[in-house]
């Protein structure tokens, strides 16, 4: 057994804070935060730059419950808007508001300056080694719920 595979969950949730604390700091004159950078780069990917909130909750791994009150944050801050969904009155629709793109965008040069960072202290080969390790994960744990 290699020295650190013990240490697994500690270097994960380590490598995690790191990369969130870096985010946060050059978010930090965008009035956003990570996990709001998150929810909105769903929005923003989705067709139409439109998504349902329950697929939300799922696409950014969160519940229903946290979600809502993320969304009424960014809801504030006028950066998204909800519509309930014409046929289902149950299900509502999110949506990126004018401010909100412009607002992402901006974010997104950031997170994309933070992931080049990241692919340099890595090289490309490693990089695209984690990126695959991620992915097989994320499918693995989408199987296990």
């Amino acid at each position: 057994m290699h020295l650190h595979s013990k240490r697994v969950p500690v270097l994960l949730r380590g490598a995690w804070f790191g990369l969130n604390k870096a985010f946060r700091v050059k978010l930090n004159g965008l009035a956003m935060s990570p996990s709001q950078y998150t929810i909105m780069r769903c929005i923003h990917e989705s067709p139409d730059h439109q998504v349902e909130q329950r697929k939300l909750a799922r696409l950014i791994f969160s519940n229903k419950n946290n979600l809502a009150s993320a969304l009424l944050r960014l809801e504030d801050l006028g950066y998204v808007y909800r519509e309930d969904e014409k046929t289902d009155a149950r299900r509502r629709n999110v949506f990126l508001s004018r401010k909100g793109k412009e607002v992402y965008l901006k974010a997104k040069i950031l997170a994309d300056h933070l992931q080049s960072k990241i692919r340099e202290s890595l090289g490309d080969d490693d990089f695209q080694k984690l990126i695959l390790h991620l992915l097989k994960w994320e499918r693995n744990f989408e199987t296990d719920t």
